[in-house]
């Protein structure tokens, strides 16, 4: 059963600490997750791909353009802080069984995309073995942190990471199908890398969705505000520990790959919609008008239903007890 946003109303405000299981709603969450994660390392053997056996790197052009060096070079140098993208965000949410294991498996799903923009580079001849390596030394002597330290902020912060990760990389799977093998940019083996890469980047985004839309039904007051400060302050992750970060998003715009509108419309608007938020005026009034609250949570409730549903039916197939009998 689920344990509904009014019937929690009474209890003292989450703040922005991590659910611990302590009062109804925050157990509600806290089983969510545990359950979205086994939902999700299910689902994900069918995603599974290996970074050297999966591809043809011998068959890889070995006449990439500058720019499309460039962006492979930029893709791979984001990819070196996934020990600390991992590390520190499975400590944030340490408290949380389910979010912290998802963490975990995520950071192997991101190692892969390290792996196959290193091929990448390697096979393309792009980068020597000695200039990767030397590279990826380099960058790794720094550390990224977390650009908030509330769980609520890095949550939101995730949805929209991932899906503007997403979009860049599908377009960049249609750059490289976008002309004949020979011509152009087109080349079938980075093609197929940039679609297995974007499927990744497709599933991480659906999860964070979901504890997103948890967190506003859950906690509406404190989520929206969270949300508000991540949308003011968003920047994508390391950017200011890649010295030639610039010329990687340069070449990212004049690709077609990047725009602020598109991040704008695609992005931010779209992961708003998907959030029950119809408009991000919503955010800017929601404390004075008191709208805001209702309609988030409204908005959220099916989705919330569905996805205990989903655990239920998974727990149901698995033989597991049913958790109401548990104490």
């Amino acid at each position: 059963m689920l344990i509904t946003h009014k019937e929690a109303l009474p209890e003292k405000p989450l703040g922005g600490q991590v659910p611990t299981g302590k009062t109804p709603r925050e157990r509600a969450v806290y089983r969510a997750f545990q359950g979205l994660y086994r939902l999700y390392v299910r689902r994900a053997d069918s995603r599974r791909w290996n970074a050297d056996s999966d591809f043809d790197w011998k068959s890889i052009r070995k006449d990439l353009s500058p720019e499309v060096q460039c962006i492979l070079r930029g893709f791979f140098a984001v990819e070196q802080f996934v020990p600390d993208y991992t590390g520190c965000l499975a400590d944030l949410f340490r408290p949380n069984y389910g979010r912290s294991q998802y963490q975990l498996q995520w950071g192997v799903e991101e190692a892969r995309h390290a792996d196959v923009w290193r091929n990448a580079l390697r096979s393309s001849t792009a980068m020597s073995l000695c200039e990767i390596e030397d590279y990826s030394m380099a960058l790794r002597q720094q550390r990224w942190s977390p650009p908030w330290d509330g769980p609520i902020e890095m949550l939101f912060y995730a949805v929209f990471q991932e899906r503007a990760t997403q979009l860049t990389y599908l377009d960049m799977a249609g750059l490289f199908k976008s002309s004949t093998y020979g011509t152009g940019d087109g080349d079938p083996v980075l093609y197929k890398a940039a679609m297995a890469v974007a499927v990744d980047e497709a599933a991480h985004y659906r999860f964070f969705l979901e504890g997103a839309r948890l967190y506003l039904y859950y906690f509406p007051e404190e989520s929206l505000e969270a949300l508000q400060h991540v949308i003011n302050c968003f920047e994508m992750p390391a950017m200011e520990l890649i010295d030639d970060y610039a010329y990687f998003k340069a070449a990212l715009i004049r690709r077609k790959l990047y725009s602020r509108a598109k991040y704008s419309k695609q992005v931010i608007a779209h992961s708003l919609r998907n959030l029950g938020i119809g408009h991000v005026r919503l955010l800017r009034d929601w404390k004075d008008s008191g709208a805001g609250v209702t309609t988030v949570v409204s908005a959220n409730e099916h989705h919330v239903r569905s996805i205990f549903a989903k655990i239920k039916q998974y727990e149901s197939d698995m033989g597991f007890p049913d958790h109401h009998s548990e104490s």
